[in-house]
Formats: C-alpha cells, structure tokens, sequence
C-alpha cells in the first residue's frame, strides 16, 4: 500500500514562525502532509502552529535529511536543545509526527521509541484567590464585578471569556448553565450556573436590555462607547483584567489563577475530580487530577483538627 497523499500546503500561516528556512529542507513536504492530516482531523490552529513551530527546529538542524533518515540521536539532540522545563511537550509534538510516519507507512517504526519518558515537572503549590479577595473583585462597578463573578463561578479560560455571548448564559431555566461553543481544542461544554451567577446576570441583561448576540466582554472603540458585536481583543482583555486588579487593590496574578480558584473551590465544597474535569473541558481527568489533586496548607491543616478531634 502506498503512503497517504497529503503533501498540500501547511494549513497553518507559517509567516507567524519568523525563521521559514524549514520550508526548504528535504523533509519539508512530509512536515507539510502531517499538519495538513492534523487540521483535517481536527486540531485547532494554535495546536497547528505549535507543532509546526517544534518540528521546524528539527529540520533546520538536518535540511538535507529525509523523513526516514532521522535517528533517535537526531531526535535527542534537538529535544535537548528547548529549555528543559518545555521538553516534554516538543518531545509530544515530534510524538505526533513520528506516529503519522508510521501509520501512514512512510516510516517503519518511530525512533522516538527508543528515547527516555520525559517526567513531568513536579506539581507546585497552586496559587488561588481569597475569599475576600474574591468580594472586592465581584463587587466592582460598571459591570466588571460581573464579569469577574463569570471567572470565578465557571472557570472559563480567558480565550473563553473573549468569546461569551449573551446566547450562551442560559438563565431563564430551571437548570441554568452556561455554554462554551469553541473551548481549547474546538471543544463544546457545558458548565452549571450557580444561583448567584444566575441572578447577576439576570439583572445585567435586563437592565442593559443585552441582545443575544452580544459579547459580555466589550470593546471600546475610541474609547468613547461599548461595542459587543465583535469579541475583546487579547491585548485588550488582559489590559482590562489588570486595570481592575488594581482598582481593587489586589496584587496582580495571572489571569489563569481565576481558572485554579474555580477548581480549588469546587473540590474543597465536595465536588468531585470527575465533574469538575467536565467542568473545565480537560481531555482526561488525568490532565485535571494532576493539577489539582494535591494538598496545600490548609488542607492539611483542616485534616489534622478532624484527626486531633476524634482523638480526645
């Protein structure tokens, strides 16, 4: 059987990666069938990119290499030279390359299989917001307690929260929940709304008389008036995530650190691994027990007064 014919052009905008030397090396047209399988399949355009951006390095170390002429060595080398704390996943994405070799038949078997597991980095202690931290944040003007309510009580990604229209809040329901058409991978969920969401966001809609299509997150042309037909730009929501850290008085942290706090507060409320990796849109709950599965101060410090309790 012959190799899968996909030697079409890359399908991500390869003059994102400044260095295009890449495109003329002798593997090139196999880099280029490979994504190309990739976005047929259905991976998203920064999976696309990242990729691409990985391998690339691979062969503008050996242009004159084809596809089945790469060592483990080779391979090694490269991998080597990324920062070690982003090894693990380049190694993933020539993983991926390697696999398609192989069952595409272009390539008997993949020489990644002869490097070493790459551990994972070892889980640090999550930084979350505080309670009351979370108060002076959900208590701010204009809407922007709102918004941060929206962060705290579902847990989207900010790329999420760019994206939320007023179409996704469903509150005029006996199960309100909240809908996220396109998450990370291109993936749909489903996340339940708490009461309090609920009810803010009721109101917010009533008041601003909010059409369905209407992103919650505006953006301001000029500076002058709120517009909602098109979603917030990148730069512009993180300019406006750190502006309202300020005016509350809290000491910046990543925007990410809203997404941990959901999770944090989800499992010490009862909730479990499972329905909060739905929750989040991890792929596996593996994904979700690795980052979340541990024990900071206070819980210890909460399991040691039950212990101590049921000692006296």
């Amino acid at each position: 059987m012959t190799a899968l014919a996909l030697d079409a052009p890359t399908p991500v905008e390869s003059s994102r990666i400044r260095d295009q030397r890449h495109q003329s090396a002798r593997s090139a047209g196999d880099q280029r069938a490979w994504l190309a399988w990739l976005e047929l399949g259905g991976a998203a355009p920064t999976t696309l990119y990242t990729y691409e951006w990985a391998t690339a390095r691979l062969l503008r170390a050996y242009p004159q290499k084809e596809l089945h002429e790469f060592t483990d060595a080779d391979l090694a080398h490269v991998i080597r030279s990324f920062p070690e704390a982003g090894r693990r996943t380049k190694k993933a994405a020539f993983d991926s390359w390697f696999n398609w070799a192989v069952r595409t038949r272009r390539i008997e078997r993949n020489p990644l299989d002869l490097l070493p597991h790459i551990r994972r980095e070892p889980q640090q202690i999550i930084d979350v917001f505080t309670d009351a931290e979370i108060a002076r944040l959900c208590s701010l003007p204009e809407n922007d307690g709102d918004l941060f309510l929206i962060l705290f009580d579902t847990g989207l990604r900010r790329g999420e929260a760019r994206a939320l229209q007023v179409r996704d809040c469903i509150i005029d329901d006996s199960d309100p929940h909240l809908i996220v058409r396109r998450g990370k991978g291109s993936k749909g969920r489903v996340i339940p709304m708490t009461l309090r969401l609920q009810s803010r966001l009721a109101t917010w809609f009533q008041l601003d008389a909010l059409r369905p299509r209407d992103h919650l997150w505006p953006i301001r042309p000029g500076g002058y008036y709120l517009q909602r037909s098109k979603p917030m730009g990148e730069t512009s929501w993180h300019r406006w995530y750190g502006r309202c850290l300020e005016l509350a008085g809290i000491e910046y942290r990543n925007p990410h650190v809203t997404r941990h706090t959901f999770s944090t507060r989800w499992l010490r409320k009862g909730g479990s691994l499972h329905t909060l990796s739905r929750a989040l849109g991890h792929t596996s709950i593996r994904t979700t027990a690795d980052l979340y599965a541990h024990l900071d101060l206070r819980d210890i410090a909460r399991d040691l007064a039950l212990i101590e309790a049921n000692e006296e």
